[in-house]
Order: structure tokens, then sequence, then C-alpha cells
């Protein structure tokens, strides 16, 4: 099963791997709704409306507009770098 590996941008510490299932229900929340179901804070001021742009990960991704499938599809993938831990 792929790791999505989350890392502070900062301290280049290493916070979580979290195991996804690519065929499982989680593949189709956002990569936010993800994250948060597993504990792992994500700024938003507009509740995932892609608004306020607050979500960044990688410097770019908005996280509320890229399911985790695309995630893993994605060249940034497995490494998901947030700002402010």
């Amino acid at each position: 099963m792929p790791e999505i590996i989350v890392q502070g941008v900062a301290s280049g510490k290493e916070i979580a791997r979290l195991e996804v299932n690519p065929n499982g229900a989680e593949a189709t929340l956002s990569l936010m709704e993800y994250l948060r179901s597993k504990k792992i804070p994500i700024a938003s001021s507009c509740y995932g409306d892609g608004v306020c742009k607050r979500c960044k990960i990688n410097g770019e991704l908005l996280s509320c507009t890229i399911t985790v499938e695309q995630f893993l599809d994605h060249p940034d993938f497995p490494t998901i770098k947030v700002d402010y831990i």
C-alpha cells in the first residue's frame, strides 16, 4: 500500500507516514479532508472552497482541490510539505 509522508517545511521533520488504499473510499477525499481525518491540521478559513488559498502544501498545491487519488499520481508524491508544522 502506498504511503504519504507529511513533513514540516521549516524543520524538515517528518510528522507522519500515512498508508493509503488507492482503491478505498479515502482515495476520493480531498487531501485536506484526508489529512484532517488523520489528525494533521491544515489551515483554511474557507472550509475547503478553494477561496482563501491557506491550505497550500508543497508551496503551490491547494489541498482542498486535489484528491488523494490525484496526489498519488502527482509528481510530488509521496511527500506533503506543510509550512506551519
